[in-house]
């Protein structure tokens, strides 16, 4: 019973990571698509619109990369923690078995 909690807190875990992930992209979508319809405004000459819509793509990348490794970072930690409070957990209620036997 104890492992099967455990194992669904790690399940919740990992949807709760994966459902940032998916919110991180969308966000990064709409900012693209933000900045690609505010670069229009600003210029007509197509070459240079195409250079200014690879920068904003260049960057973004980048900001999506980042982002997403601070989330899988502070995920990481979390599940670690987890982990050793489980661990903890099963510690404490093998010695409390050996008491009661």
């Amino acid at each position: 019973m104890i492992k099967e909690s455990q194992a669904k807190q790690l399940k919740l875990l990992s949807h709760l990571e994966e459902r940032e992930k998916e919110e991180v992209k969308k966000w990064i979508h709409s900012w693209r698509k933000d900045e690609y319809k505010r670069l229009s405004k600003v210029t007509r000459d197509k070459s240079e619109l195409d250079r200014m819509k690879r920068e904003v793509s260049t960057l973004l990348v980048d900001k999506g990369v980042e982002e997403r490794a601070k989330k899988t970072e502070l995920y990481e930690d979390i599940r670690a923690k987890l982990e050793k409070s489980h661990k903890d957990i099963l510690k404490k209620f093998e010695e409390y078995k050996m008491k009661v036997i």
